[in-house]
């Protein structure tokens, strides 16, 4: 490789990496079709006939179970020190 190239893995081995990785990490199952850019009508047609515990409510939203994480502890809250809110922040560290 000559001086100030730069080494670049191919884009079939990025692409490998990252299905296994989404596979591994987030159980993304790579043997169904991947829907992109669809209508709203279209996600809710998909989730109500292929995601079990999905239905839609009396005003029309669509309601899914998430399994056993519904949401973030109380206690899991994060302060992020930012210029613009820095003399904003209380905080009790007791």
């Amino acid at each position: 490789m000559s001086a100030g190239k730069e080494s670049r893995i191919n884009d079939s081995e990025v692409h490998d990496e990252i299905h296994e990785a989404l596979h591994r990490i987030a159980h993304v199952d790579f043997s169904k079709p991947i829907i992109r850019n669809a209508a709203t009508a279209v996600l809710y047609e998909e989730a109500l006939a292929h995601e079990a515990g999905t239905a839609l409510t009396a005003s029309g939203a669509l309601a899914i179970n998430s399994g056993s994480k519904k949401g973030r502890s109380p206690n899991d809250k994060r302060i992020v020190d930012e210029p613009s809110s820095t003399e904003n922040i209380w905080a009790s560290l007791g």
